[in-house]
């Protein structure tokens, strides 16, 4: 008798898998083979009514979220191997420059040539005048990253 609900349950697991498979597949996002491809971002300044509008220009190959960094040049110290912020302990040591994360932006992307609209607006902030970097990275709909793409820019007063 137990001989008998074994094979009962070994026969109900073979007709049922095939359903559990289909279901899983279905309910799964879809999987893409490529990460997104962006290329080399750059600044253009283009002057509209008489004010300099930046705008960041980029192509991507399908359409995808960007997360955009804005990192800040600031002064540091060479120690250990790394760029550190300067204290007491490590004046001594040589300059380096260190890049100091300010904010975050985030927006969708169509595939193909892009031009974005750039204010010097980071998390509701102003960029103070000084040396940036910009570094973007797409995120296609199955969650796949390019690989990161920088331009620089410069804020002047």
């Amino acid at each position: 008798m137990r001989r008998d609900a074994l094979i009962a349950v070994a026969a109900l697991a073979t007709v049922a898998a095939p359903t559990a498979i289909a279901r899983a597949e279905a309910e799964s996002p879809p999987s893409f083979s490529q990460a997104p491809a962006l290329s080399p971002a750059r600044f253009s300044a283009k002057p509209v009514r008489g004010r300099a509008a930046s705008y960041l220009v980029f192509a991507i190959s399908e359409a995808a979220h960007l997360e955009m960094r804005v990192y800040a040049a600031a002064a540091g110290r060479r120690a250990g191997g790394v760029c550190r912020a300067p204290s007491a302990a490590n004046r001594a040591r040589p300059h380096c420059r260190r890049w100091v994360l300010r904010g975050t932006l985030s927006t969708p992307a169509l595939a193909g040539a892009n031009r974005i609209p750039f204010t010097p607006r980071v998390s509701g902030r102003a960029l103070k005048p000084g040396a940036y970097r910009l570094r973007i990275v797409a995120t296609d709909g199955a969650g796949a990253h390019s690989a990161p793409a920088s331009a620089g820019f410069t804020i002047t007063p």
